[in-house]
């Protein structure tokens, strides 16, 4: 490779495990509130057989993978974080595929690639020595491990599985700028604040204490410990002209703040690179790596980790996937022409309004009725109404801490950067936007504030990086989410911690007219207001959209003031 290779990410393939259907994922959903009867369930799911490939349609699943890298296995690097199988020989096989295609890659196991399909389990130390004597003459596919290191001109590699060291906080994180000071100013073993997750807390609730033999606590945290004392070590003794790639399973840059949470993330506590100069101000640090992780099925593009994450998909997934279904890092200098700094949170809006069915706009009015409370009664949707309708104050400043990790428009560690970097910074930009609309309160104008609420809500949730692909907020988006905010403030029984279902009122009397668009009025965990509530509301949004003498014939299209 003579020049910087572009560099692909992607974890949590899965190829045995199936897609789970909608009905299961919506009683998993329910059942999140009781942690024992989520583990059972999703233990009766996975031992039914059900969700597991035959052994064609792995080898299928396979061998479109591998197509797909071998095409374009020139001038690319392929970095894969691990849970390929619930098998711990099939990922051992899979390794000697890519090895075999001559695939330049590095990979790690997943948490998923120790367990197995016979009766005969095996420890992780197990595994991982049978695994380091496996793949020690890999030129091509690299198993990353502790104590390894491979080098591609000045581009460093290291990695493990990672795993945790189970630790959490009782504090609240969402008012701690930065978690590095928590360790530097608190003393580490002071059980006020630090605690440590016990086996209670894991069995019933995390498959890996059945499926890894002798499961326990105090190996689990000294595999971490090696691999953090490792990485550690290579990261201070990094030369300037070298660019480092930390690979790992587990995340290795969050603190949990419960003690299942610590299951899935871990603080690794990294060395920041401090500016070489001094400064009465306290300089953002310039971290020379990226963090490449796995196993949360959350994607993640901020600052210096990235982790892209395939989860249990069907085989149409594997048949269709293309390199745009990964994660990338490309050398900074290849961004500089996609620079585009203008962004505001009217990019996210379209607020034309139909008052005139026609053979134009027929299908869109089919569309706009059809929709129903699909965006205000979507998961993450309800999360954030509920939050917000909580405490204000507390969102804002979850909201304002997970942007904060958006350093800019490139990022540009170690001479790489998110290909999503820019349009990540627009989106910043946007929430950014939201947070300044939503601490003035309710001003009066709806379209301004639930426009701030659902593009704030991707940020509450995690999920900054999907607002590029979000469909726009329209006209029937606002009205649909006032109509439930009000349902919500108005009615006391309905429990804001618990909000299930948001659905479509059926029956006389059970819709509102914008324009010539009837919408239903909501229900929410059951519960309604009667039509008559909302006829003020309707009003309202007729007159700001169409006005009380605009002709009848016309679509009409306003322009929103969020810039």
């Amino acid at each position: 490779m003579n020049e910087k290779p572009d560099i692909y990410v992607l974890s949590d393939l899965h190829f045995d495990k199936k897609a789970l259907p909608g009905y299961v994922k919506q009683k998993l959903i329910k059942l999140e509130n009781d942690p024992i009867a989520h583990f059972k369930y999703m233990e009766e799911v996975l031992k039914s057989g059900d969700y597991q490939y035959s052994k064609n349609k792995i080898k299928q699943n396979i061998k479109f993978f591998i197509d797909l890298l071998y095409s374009n296995r020139e001038g690319n690097i392929f970095v894969l974080a691990g849970d390929f199988f619930d098998d711990f020989f099939e990922t051992l096989d899979f390794i000697q595929i890519l090895e075999k295609a001559q695939i330049t890659s590095f990979v790690v196991l997943g948490n998923h690639d120790y367990w197995t399909y016979s009766d005969k389990k095996r420890t992780w130390v197990e595994c991982i020595e049978q695994a380091s004597m496996a793949t020690e003459r890999n030129k091509f596919c690299r198993l990353l491990l502790t104590g390894r290191e491979y080098k591609i001109g000045d581009l460093v590699f290291i990695g493990d599985t990672g795993f945790t060291n189970l630790n959490y906080t009782v504090l609240d994180l969402n008012r701690i700028a930065d978690v590095y000071d928590l360790f530097e100013y608190i003393d580490e073993n002071d059980s006020n604040w630090l605690l440590t997750a016990t086996i209670k807390d894991l069995e019933n609730r995390v498959p890996d204490c059945t499926q890894v033999k002798n499961f326990d606590i105090e190996t689990l945290k000294k595999l971490n410990k090696d691999w953090c004392d490792f990485a550690n070590k290579r990261i201070t003794r990094l030369n300037k002209n070298e660019s480092l790639f930390i690979v790992t399973h587990w995340p290795m840059d969050s603190l949990a703040e419960n003690a299942i949470d610590s299951w899935w993330q871990t603080l690794a506590l990294f060395p920041k690179e401090e500016p070489p100069y001094p400064s009465i101000y306290k300089p953002e640090p310039d971290n020379r790596y990226w963090l490449i992780s796995g196993h949360t099925h959350r994607d993640v593009h901020y600052w210096n980790s990235i982790a892209v994450q395939a989860g249990y998909q069907n085989e149409k997934w594997f048949q269709e996937l293309t390199l745009a279904s990964f994660g990338l890092l490309v050398p900074t200098e290849k961004l500089y022409s996609l620079i585009d700094i203008n962004s505001s949170l009217s990019v996210f809006t379209d607020f034309s309004a139909i008052y005139q069915e026609n053979n134009d706009n027929a299908e869109t009015s089919l569309k706009v009725r059809r929709y129903g409370f699909r965006r205000a009664g979507n998961f993450g949707n309800k999360r954030a109404i509920s939050a917000y309708m909580k405490n204000s104050e507390d969102y804002i400043q979850r909201v304002k801490k997970e942007i904060a990790q958006i350093k800019n428009e490139f990022a540009g560690n170690a001479g790489y950067s998110d290909a999503l970097g820019w349009q990540l910074y627009h989106s910043k930009l946007a929430v950014e936007a939201a947070i300044d609309v939503l601490e003035k309160g309710y001003q009066e104008n709806p379209f301004e504030f639930f426009t701030a609420l659902l593009v704030s809500g991707y940020a509450y949730n995690a999920r900054t990086h999907l607002l590029k692909s979000m469909r726009k907020v329209n006209v029937y988006d606002i009205v649909r989410q006032s109509m439930v905010f009000s349902t919500i403030k108005n009615i006391p029984e309905i429990n804001l911690d618990e909000i299930v279902t948001i659905k479509s009122l059926q029956g006389k009397n059970s819709s509102i007219k914008i324009g010539n668009i009837e919408l239903k009025i909501p229900v929410v965990n059951g519960k309604h207001l009667d039509l008559d509530f909302f006829l003020p509301m309707a009003n309202f949004f007729n007159n700001q959209l169409l006005g009380e003498d605009k002709p009848k014939e016309k679509m009409f299209q306003i322009e929103s003031n969020l810039s």
